[in-house]
């Protein structure tokens, strides 16, 4: 499967290497730099987790988990820890292309984006060819005077990007998960449409039988509360799709970080 995908990915005017352990991807990585990483939770030699964290850490490319291992536990452990798609085997080719250009954009992003405010040399990624992918909805400037806000059991600095739980302890949120519950606090307990919150959030169109979101809500609700807590916490409308419980968000009196 691998080897078709290689052909496929080659295809489509990018460059491809290939590792068939966790091992030699990280051997790999010294002489291939890539921006976005396809990985298998499946290896023979680590668990693709295992992987996943260390390319998060030193590699700084995006990271698509295409795996056969389709258990919801697996997909929200995958995505809390950085990857930043899931896809199940056997993978769509045409979609799983479309995933990968997603992915290089926001990878692309970041390995731009400026560390401090003096200028930085901006080096050109290497080029893809035009994707025929839907258009999506690019996310709103956020202002920064947002509230700091009490939702379910936790204070959050929507501007900051920063979540407390109510025991003190940092919650990690990730940056899609901080996107979904922004638009959610906007609706003002209005449902959010599941088509809106793939555009906005993941940068894609929506396919059939794709969970990627309903996984980040999964996840905002435990993160957020607990057990039934966080199911009436997010609320599925049915037919229109998420909302966020009114009575559980509140500004909060936590201190901000100085600028």
């Amino acid at each position: 499967m691998a080897q078709a995908l290689k052909l496929v990915i080659e295809r489509d005017g990018m460059q491809t290497a290939w590792a068939a352990t966790g091992a030699a991807a990280v051997e790999l990585m010294a002489s291939f730099d890539p921006h976005v990483a396809l990985v298998d939770l499946g290896l023979p030699d680590t668990n693709g987790l295992m992987l996943i964290r260390w390319l998060v850490a030193k590699a700084h490319c995006g990271i698509i988990v295409v795996s056969g291992q389709t258990d919801e536990a697996d997909c929200v452990a995958a995505l809390e820890i950085g990857a930043d798609d899931y896809v199940a085997k056997p993978p769509s080719v045409r979609e799983l292309v479309a995933r990968i250009h997603a992915v290089y954009r926001r990878a692309v992003s970041r390995r731009l984006a400026p560390t401090t405010a003096e200028p930085v040399a901006t080096p050109m990624p290497r080029p893809l060819a035009p994707t025929t992918a839907e258009p999506v909805a690019t996310p709103m400037p956020r202002p920064h005077n947002r509230p700091v806000m009490t939702i379910g059991h936790a204070r959050v600095d929507l501007a900051r990007r920063q979540a407390v739980s109510h025991t003190g302890e940092d919650i990690h949120l990730t940056s899609a998960e901080f996107t979904v519950l922004e638009m959610l606090v906007d609706a003002g307990g209005a449902a959010v449409s599941r088509e809106k919150l793939f555009a906005v959030a993941l940068r894609r169109p929506m396919h059939f039988e794709d969970r990627a979101i309903d996984q980040i809500i999964f996840a905002l609700r435990r993160k957020l509360a607990q057990g039934e807590a966080g199911r009436r916490l997010i609320q599925s409308i049915r037919g229109q799709g998420y909302s966020l419980l009114l009575g559980d968000q509140e500004p909060a009196d936590w201190p901000r970080t100085p600028e």
